[in-house]
């Protein structure tokens, strides 16, 4: 195998990076403290069961996201998990072993302002299969994300196929119906409220 023309060692590739075969988390340490880590630790044992993926062991992650909190007591920590390294073809090999990936990013500054938000050109896919997972393949996202850039707004409002509200770009989104408080229903790729109807977008 070849790396940016260097010839290497190393003859497999990870899933993660050919086909998106793995999933992720992204969460908040404040103050030293993980928010919500249980929940999290849910969503990523609940991606890795129904993509009949391993998990790592939980103990193994929580250490090392303890010892990035007292490094960095504010910031971002992603995690990542993938199917490991496979020869070509789709199909995953049983006794491959996942890896697991761990990044972290500076906290971003809270900024309260009227944002200019539009609705996006392009359209989300729907997979019932997939719906609620964050998985790697995040292409959809990307080409929004430039869309974004293109039209110089602040964000884009993201709708499937049948042009039901489903996120924004890289945030949930929430409205008041005059009585309730409303989300898309976002693990159907699914939502009630058609994309003509008023609301708010806020980051979550």
């Amino acid at each position: 195998m070849w790396h940016n023309g260097q010839s290497t060692s190393q003859s497999f590739l990870d899933r993660g990076l050919q086909f998106g075969d793995g999933h992720f988390t992204t969460l908040v340490i404040r103050h030293g403290q993980p928010e919500f880590w249980p929940r999290h630790w849910q969503r990523l044992a609940e991606a890795s069961q129904r993509l009949a993926m391993a998990l790592p062991p939980r103990l193994e992650i929580e250490q090392l996201v303890t010892a990035i909190a007292q490094q960095q007591p504010d910031c971002v920590v992603k995690i990542v998990i993938t199917r490991g390294y496979s020869e070509r073809g789709y199909a995953p090999q049983i006794a491959a072993s996942v890896n697991w990936y761990v990044t972290t990013a500076p906290l971003s500054a809270w900024q309260q302002r009227a944002l200019h938000v539009e609705r996006a050109e392009l359209q989300l896919a729907i997979q019932p299969r997939l719906a609620g997972l964050k998985t790697l393949n995040r292409l959809e996202q990307v080409l929004v994300a430039k869309e974004r850039m293109e039209r110089q707004v602040d964000d884009l409002i993201v709708c499937d196929s049948n042009l039901h509200i489903v996120e924004a770009i890289s945030s949930n989104l929430f409205w008041y119906d005059g009585d309730n408080w409303r989300i898309p229903q976002k693990k159907r790729r699914h939502c009630r409220y058609h994309a003509s109807r008023n609301l708010c977008c806020g980051a979550a």
